[in-house]
């Protein structure tokens, strides 16, 4: 290595260090971004009723965006609400289901592992039954 390439080596490592010290303090300034409510309807275009949900059926729709596939379940029994910690022990609640037995419960189809999600052709969840999200 000649005394040019060593010193853009060592200048592109200064910037480098530079930059990623300010990504902590721009990730802890970081806000939940709040999504407006939508209608779920069926393939009929009639509202989607918990009270119609299959107990151990997997529904999936598309929140808040086209590509973002969601899990809707009804679990079968009461999921009740849960005092729950981050990994920096900061505490915070979770709700727990809704519907009449507060059964129901959604989440992100999108593996967080991975980055990968279901497709029509690939599928370990078996038979999904799909409806629209409706604005």
């Amino acid at each position: 290595m000649d005394r040019r390439s060593f010193i853009e080596s060592c200048s592109a490592g200064a910037a480098c260090l530079t930059a990623s010290a300010a990504l902590p303090v721009l990730a802890a300034d970081a806000r939940p971004r709040a999504y407006a409510r939508v209608l779920l309807t069926n393939e009929f275009g009639d509202a989607l009723k918990a009270s119609s949900l299959q107990a151990q059926t997997n529904y999936v729709f598309h929140y808040p965006f086209e590509a973002t596939p969601v899990f809707l379940l009804n679990l079968g029994r009461a999921a009740p609400p849960q005092a729950l910690a981050t990994k920096d022990r900061e505490a915070y609640a979770w709700p727990g289901g809704v519907g009449p037995q507060r059964s129901v419960v959604a989440f992100s189809a999108i593996c967080a592992h991975q980055l990968v999600y279901p497709t029509p052709q690939v599928s370990f969840m078996g038979g999904i039954s799909g409806f629209r999200c409706r604005s």
